[in-house]
C-alpha cells in the first residue's frame, strides 16, 4: 500500500521539527468526529494538528479548497474551535507542493468552511507560519517547532 501525501507531509512535519525528548504521533480515530490527524507534546505543550494536502490550482484566484480539494469539513472546524475553547492548542497544517501553510484552530474554528473558499494568497495571509518549498533555511523549521510550543 502506497503512502499518502498527508502521511508524507506528517512524516516530514515529525523529521524537520521534532527532538529526541518530543512526542508526535498520528491518531486514526473512527469515533471522535472531527478529531485532527497528529497530536504533539513539544517541551512540555501538547497540541493537535490537522493535515491537508490540496492540489494548488492553476490560478491563483482559485479556492486552494475549491471543488471538493481535500475540504476542511464542518466537524473539523467545530473540532478545533471546541479545542481553542478549552484552552487547548489546534493547528490545521496545510502542505502542497508549492508551499507549507500553518494556520491556528481558533481561527479555521472560527471562520468555518468560509476557510474552502480562500485562496493559497488569503490563507498566507492569516497563517501564522508559512514557508515556500523547497526549504532553503532549515531555521524555519525551528521557527514551526517555536510556534508548536507556544
Amino acid at each position: 500500500m502506497s503512502e499518502t501525501k498527508e502521511a508524507r507531509a506528517y512524516k516530514r512535519l515529525k523529521e524537520c521539527v521534532c527532538r529526541p525528548n518530543d512526542r508526535m504521533e498520528r491518531v486514526e480515530n473512527g469515533v471522535a468526529t472531527g478529531m485532527p490527524d497528529v497530536n504533539y507534546c513539544i517541551m512540555g505543550i501538547e497540541g493537535w494538528i490537522e493535515i491537508k494536502f490540496p492540489d494548488e490550482p492553476a490560478r491563483p484566484t482559485t479556492a486552494l479548497f475549491g471543488n471538493g480539494n481535500h475540504q476542511v469539513s464542518v466537524d473539523q472546524c467545530n473540532w478545533l474551535l471546541k479545542q481553542s475553547q478549552a484552552g487547548g492548542r489546534g493547528w490545521l497544517f496545510i502542505a502542497t507542493t508549492e508551499r507549507l501553510i500553518m494556520i491556528e484552530g481558533a481561527r479555521v474554528g472560527k471562520m468555518g468552511t468560509l476557510i474552502n473558499k480562500m485562496t493559497t494568497h488569503e490563507l498566507e495571509q492569516i497563517a501564522r507560519w508559512r514557508v515556500d518549498l523547497p526549504i532553503m533555511d532549515q531555521l524555519r523549521w525551528a521557527d514551526l517547532r517555536q510556534l508548536l510550543a507556544s
